[in-house]
């Protein structure tokens, strides 16, 4: 039960779908309450300030399961 944090690197290889060894936690602005932010109003979101490597990670967030993963894909589609 103990919450760290691990290189993307380092996390997709222990998150094996054979044996996964960890469970991992969406960053905050890929969450649905931001999500909420984006579909308000995108153009007044300073993405590269809340993380220069928005899109970049976000779309390796997909690789991991989440129930999530639909509408955060739609929301770097939209923003």
């Amino acid at each position: 039960g103990t919450k760290m944090e691990l290189p993307l690197w380092l996390s997709k290889g222990l998150y094996e779908k054979k044996r996964r060894v960890l469970s991992v936690e969406l960053p905050k602005v890929y969450r649905e309450g931001w999500r909420t932010v984006f579909n308000a109003d995108p153009n007044v979101v300073d993405l590269h300030k809340m993380g220069p490597y928005y899109y970049g990670l976000g779309s390796q967030m997909l690789h991991f399961d989440s129930p999530e993963n639909p509408e955060i894909a739609q929301t770097l589609l939209q923003v």
